[in-house]
């Protein structure tokens, strides 16, 4: 990757990051919780542009507006239907209640991307996290990783893109440069979420109460 490459990738990528950040912080200071769900509210908005600019075909501009707008009807829906009733309960409601629909915005995906620039000492510790990633989130998860030295910390980075699948089992590329393309089998992601069923397990009995705080534990 060029000079001008790395600085349009570090100038797109820190511009979405400056506007996921102000959204963080916009949510902290009008409503005083930590909105975890607003990561996903960004990456949908990412999926609805993909989609309406390459499967449907319509202009770009007109496209960006489509997402903007669909994005926007889905923020304020969660906030009528999911926030807003418990709004007054407190921030702590309002904080466990985002991981409820971060989990649900996630609940459609079978397959989670993670480009990175990260060297090798910790290229060692996202393998693990990947796999960690793959089982219980019961999808497929694909780490990206770049070659080369890294344009601020001066790190090495060997490469090692990998693809992590629901049973834990892992395929690594190489530390040269090249273009893999993998297969993603659905129906091994469908068996191993019959095999493991996560919701199986839940007790709601166990943590009743806690909302007039007191616990039967």
């Amino acid at each position: 990757m060029g000079v001008v490459e790395t600085l349009i990738f570090g100038l797109v990528t820190g511009s979405i990051l400056l506007l996921g950040t102000v959204g963080f912080s916009m949510i902290r200071r009008v409503d005083n919780f930590l909105n975890i769900a607003h990561g996903q509210m960004v990456a949908l908005g990412g999926y609805f542009g993909y989609t309406f600019y390459q499967p449907v075909g319509l202009n770009f501009v007109v496209a960006t507006i489509a997402a903007m707008v669909v994005t926007g009807v889905i923020g304020w829906l969660s906030y009528k239907v999911v926030f807003g009733p418990i709004r007054e309960h407190g921030s702590l409601y309002l904080l466990f209640t985002s991981v409820g629909l971060s989990s649900f915005f996630l609940s459609g995906a079978d397959v989670l991307v993670y480009p990175t620039m990260a060297s090798d000492w910790l290229m060692q510790r996202f393998r693990v996290l990947a796999a960690a990633r793959a089982i219980e989130n019961q999808v497929f998860v694909v780490v990206v990783n770049a070659i080369g030295v890294h344009p601020t910390s001066g790190d090495v980075l060997g490469g090692g893109s990998l693809v992590a699948f629901p049973n834990g089992a892992t395929q690594e590329m190489g530390s040269e440069e090249a273009l893999a393309l993998y297969e993603l089998d659905g129906s091994l992601l469908a068996e191993e979420r019959v095999r493991l069923d996560l919701l199986a397990d839940r007790a709601p009995e166990v943590y009743a109460g806690f909302d007039r705080g007191r616990s039967r534990c």
